[in-house]
C-alpha cells in the first residue's frame, strides 16, 4: 500500500461524502426498453377522477385511516386496473397492515403496468428494496435500490451507497477514527 487512494476507493469515498451526486462506474442494470401497450398518465380515460381519489386514499393513509385508505384504493384499481400508481399507493397502506405479501403483489403488479419506466417504476423498486430489507433479502433489495436509483430515486441511491461493502467498510474505520479522536467515552 502506498497511501494513496483506489480508484474504487475514490468512488466509494466520493459516495459516502456527496450522496447528491451520481457514483461514476456504479454497474446498474440496463434500462427497460419502453413498451409501447404501457399506458402514461395522460392516456389515462377520467384522469383527474383518477387523480382525486388516489389524494383522498393518500389523505386517508396520512391521517392513519388505513382501512378506509385501502377501500378508496380497492375502489380506484376496480375502476382503474391499468393505473400503476393506484398499486403502488394500494402497496404502502398493505405494508402499514404488516401484509407484506400483499404489498409485494401490488408492487409486481405497478412495476408490470408501467414497464419498470417512469416514476411509478421508481416508486415500486424502492417500495420493493424496502420490504426485502425487512425480510432481510439483501440480494433483492440491492437489485430493486439499484433500479429504483437509476429511474432517479435519491433515496434508493443512498441505499445502493450504504449497502455496498466498501462503504460499510469504510464507514466503519470512520467511526472507529472518530471514537478514537474523541478519547474514551465515561
Amino acid at each position: 500500500m502506498n497511501g494513496v487512494p483506489s480508484l474504487d476507493d475514490s468512488k466509494v469515498l466520493e459516495a459516502i461524502f456527496n450522496p447528491e451526486h451520481p457514483i461514476a462506474g456504479l454497474q446498474l442494470p440496463p434500462q427497460p426498453v419502453e413498451d409501447p401497450e404501457v399506458k402514461k398518465d395522460d392516456e389515462i380515460p377520467n384522469l383527474q377522477e383518477v387523480k382525486a381519489l388516489e389524494t383522498a386514499g393518500v389523505k386517508l393513509a396520512e391521517g392513519d385511516k388505513l382501512t378506509e385508505a385501502l377501500e378508496v384504493f380497492d375502489q380506484l384499481i376496480a375502476l382503474h386496473p391499468n393505473y400503476p400508481s393506484a398499486y403502488n399507493n394500494r402497496a404502502q397502506v398493505y405494508r402499514l397492515l404488516n401484509q407484506a405479501d400483499k404489498a409485494l403483489s401490488d408492487l409486481n403488479t405497478a412495476i408490470q403496468l408501467s414497464g419498470g419506466l417512469g416514476k411509478a417504476a421508481e416508486q415500486a423498486y424502492t417500495q420493493r428494496g424496502l420490504i426485502h430489507v425487512l425480510h432481510s433479502n439483501e440480494d433483492e433489495a440491492l437489485q430493486d435500490f439499484q433500479r429504483g436509483a437509476a429511474l432517479g430515486s435519491q433515496f434508493a441511491k443512498s441505499q445502493v451507497v450504504k449497502m455496498n461493502p466498501y462503504s460499510k467498510l469504510c464507514n466503519q474505520m470512520l467511526t472507529e477514527a472518530i471514537n478514537k479522536l474523541n478519547g474514551p467515552s465515561t
